[in-house]
């Protein structure tokens, strides 16, 4: 997936996320969080799409049901309307 107009900190963040994710839960949702912040400053839904699917992940690995529902639906909405099924 890429993202148009994405600066040096964002790419740094979106690596974090892979880097991390599936190993440190907290790191992970650390970088969603800094994505997600920096996704609506910018009105970016791609962004925003990444930012709450990993998220959403992330809690699937934690167990917490309610929160990966939540950000998954989210992500889903975001990503349908950015067009990135990728």
């Amino acid at each position: 997936m890429e993202f148009a107009g994405k600066d040096r900190k964002v790419s740094e963040w979106i690596e974090g996320v892979q880097k991390n994710r599936g190993i440190n839960a907290e790191l992970t949702l650390d970088y969603c969080r800094k994505i997600e912040e920096y996704a609506k400053e910018k009105e970016n839904k791609a962004l925003l799409g990444f930012s709450y699917y990993h998220s959403g992940e992330t809690y699937y690995g934690l167990n917490d049901s309610e929160k990966l529902f939540q950000y998954i639906s989210k992500a889903l909405t975001c990503l349908d309307e950015s067009e990135q099924w990728e």
